[in-house]
């Protein structure tokens, strides 16, 4: 890949901040987790679904893996010939506010809350569900209002963070494969093996956490896939570099950011939004606004139910 090999001081401050926002805003696999699941469906409805999620392991490793969704098939980002669709968009979406609800609030998120394109008045009854507003002082109609406002905040740190976390996936599975890097069905299928032993011995523990954060068991797969890649792509970059800058510790780690930030900047200038898609990733991108998380918005909407 022909890289820019102008990284100014802006450029790294700038990629050094939007890693940590990335980092601390992305969906997680179960294997970069602390917490052990909560019990939810009782033993007959998770011995129904143990079929299924043995079936879906091999479903997945055979057809390569996940993160691609059916239904509206309008493209609303593209880095060279690949692209994300809406569809794909409002699937991960849901899956990021499945994970965050359930690992924020402790249940299951009311269905409805996201979706791309925004159905707001379905996000308002799901929010309705939660209980009556715990504010005395607002008339209905200013409730609504409250109401539509939160739901517009959802929707645009949701369709933010899961368009920056899907665009930066597409990035590393290109980069790795310009490097001869890949991820086998086989190391993904040893990788979930050793988590079901550590995390999930049993079928019932491991649909608990799914039906937690409603997620399809190729959700849990991608997101460790992509896991296993980010390390070897993180091991080569080390690599690599070591064999060219001399120092200490510091000196290494500066040259390890350089290199992934002269990598953004080049994927960066390959990556195409649509209107109403544009991020901090697209090229067209000319505002300096940080990285939202919905984590915050979620726990404010939580409490005041």
């Amino acid at each position: 890949m022909d890289r820019d090999p102008g990284v100014t001081a802006n450029d790294l401050e700038t990629y050094m901040s939007r890693r940590e926002d990335i980092r601390a805003a992305a969906p997680r696999s179960s294997i970069a987790r602390s917490r052990s699941p909560r019990t939810r469906r009782t033993r007959l409805q998770a011995l129904a679904a143990t079929a299924a999620l043995l079936l879906a392991v091999t479903a997945f490793t055979a057809c390569g893996g996940g993160g691609e969704r059916t239904g509206d098939t309008a493209t609303v980002a593209q880095v060279g010939d690949m692209s994300i669709t809406r569809g794909t968009l409002s699937h991960w979406m849901s899956t990021i506010i499945g994970g965050d609800y359930d690992e924020n609030i402790g249940h299951p998120a009311p269905r409805g809350l996201v979706s791309d394109p925004p159905n707001y008045p379905r996000c308002i009854a799901a929010i309705e569900t939660l209980g009556p507003s715990k504010s005395h002082s607002e008339t209905p109609q200013q409730a609504r209002t409250t109401l539509a406002n939160d739901c517009h905040g959802l929707y645009r740190e949701l369709k933010h963070q899961a368009l920056s976390y899907l665009l930066q996936g597409l990035w590393s599975t290109e980069e790795a494969a310009e490097q001869g890097i890949a991820v086998t069905n086989a190391e993904v299928e040893r990788a979930f093996a050793k988590l079901r032993v550590q995390r999930y011995p049993t079928n019932t523990a491991l649909a608990s956490f799914l039906a937690g954060r409603e997620w399809a068991l190729s959700d849990e797969l991608y997101l460790l896939k992509r896991d296993l890649l980010y390390a070897k792509l993180g091991v080569k970059h080390e690599q690599d570099i070591a064999k060219i800058v001399k120092g200490n510790h510091l000196a290494l780690e500066r040259a390890v950011l350089e290199l992934d930030a002269r990598v953004e900047k080049s994927w960066k200038a390959k990556t195409t939004c649509s209107v109403g898609y544009v991020i901090p990733e697209c090229k067209q991108y000319k505002g300096t606004e940080a990285l939202g998380a919905p984590d915050a918005l979620l726990e404010h909407i939580v409490a005041s139910r």
